[in-house]
């Protein structure tokens, strides 16, 4: 995982747990150039989730993917905690959910 924007990149190995994408639209040649927004929707304590919104050069959105992320230690094959630095930059990421 990195981090662009001026930040330094942070290595965190993950592995795919789960994905589901919804296409809502076909993406064509006609439909770039594309756009897609990332956002963090949950943070636990090693595996994240997170949603991909694909938006074509009109803004319509195409195809919204949510992927479940863990984080994993390659010399183990286990999952392994995230750090406290990588939560933070997840963090900054993360969804605004509206309160009630």
């Amino acid at each position: 995982m990195t981090e662009r924007n001026g930040h330094r990149p942070y290595r965190c190995p993950v592995e795919v747990r789960k994905m589901d994408v919804e296409f809502l639209r076909p993406i064509k040649d006609s439909s770039a150039p594309i756009e897609v927004e990332t956002t963090v929707l949950r943070l636990g304590t090693s595996s994240f989730t997170v949603r991909q919104t694909i938006l074509d050069r009109d803004s319509v959105v195409c195809a919204v993917a949510d992927t479940v992320l863990v984080g994993f230690d390659p010399e183990t094959d286990m999952s392994q905690p995230l750090t406290d630095e990588v939560r933070a930059v997840l963090d900054r990421h993360r969804a605004v959910t509206p309160t009630g």
